[in-house]
């Protein structure tokens, strides 16, 4: 019978606001990718969100792969989230097993996942076809980990290189860098541009894909 299927209205159907970790960016035990040319606030953004999670009651790991720790130091220090709930993390081995099967054991009862960046991540990998680097990483590594924590995972990335046109004017890039797949892996994809070049604290968040209304 019909029931059997269990039918839908859309006309009335409402997500339950639960499934946000931080509406409307961030789905709880989903993946967000986050990209933007350096200095696009992207990484600032991430912390600060972190921060908000781990104030608001909730754990934050945040896995630091590219910046210097002086400079992330620095940031965490002026959002000053709490200790025992904002964990930063300067290693970790995408390809090692035994790193990935710690992680799953120490990333229990967290809410959000921070990983900077995808890129450095897949360069881990050692695979030349970044495509295929970014496929093997996302089933192997982003989803066991997000299968067995129930956590939110968060990606930060960089563009790609501005492109030159014929007459010699540059167009930013609007995907992330070094793989068309990465945004086919994830539930949201955002975009982050500053308007300003000399405003500091400033950005645009352009909402890619998103699987969540």
């Amino acid at each position: 019978s019909d029931a059997l299927f269990e039918p839908v209205s859309w006309s009335t159907f409402k997500a339950d606001r639960g499934e946000w970790l931080f509406e409307p960016y961030v789905p709880r035990n989903g993946r967000c990718l986050a990209y933007g040319s350096a200095g696009s606030l992207k990484s600032l953004w991430a912390m600060w969100l972190g921060a908000r999670v781990a104030r608001a009651g909730g754990r934050t790991a945040f896995f630091s792969l590219e910046m210097q720790p002086m400079e992330t130091a620095a940031r965490l220090k002026r959002l000053d989230p709490p200790a025992d709930r904002f964990r930063w993390y300067q290693r970790f081995s995408f390809a090692d097993s035994q790193h990935l099967d710690a992680a799953i054991d120490l990333l229990q009862g967290f809410d959000l996942i921070i990983v900077d960046s995808w890129s450095a991540a897949a360069t881990q990998m050692d695979i030349r076809d970044s495509n295929k680097a970014v496929a093997i990483l996302d089933q192997e590594v982003f989803q066991p980990i997000l299968n067995e924590t129930g956590a939110s995972l968060l990606i930060l990335d960089n563009t790609g290189h501005d492109l030159t046109t014929d007459k010699g004017r540059k167009v930013a890039q609007e995907h992330a860098r070094g793989a068309s797949a990465k945004e086919d892996k994830v539930d949201v994809a955002l975009f982050f541009e500053r308007p300003n070049e000399e405003d500091n604290y400033t950005t645009r968040i352009k909402v890619k894909k998103m699987r969540y209304h």
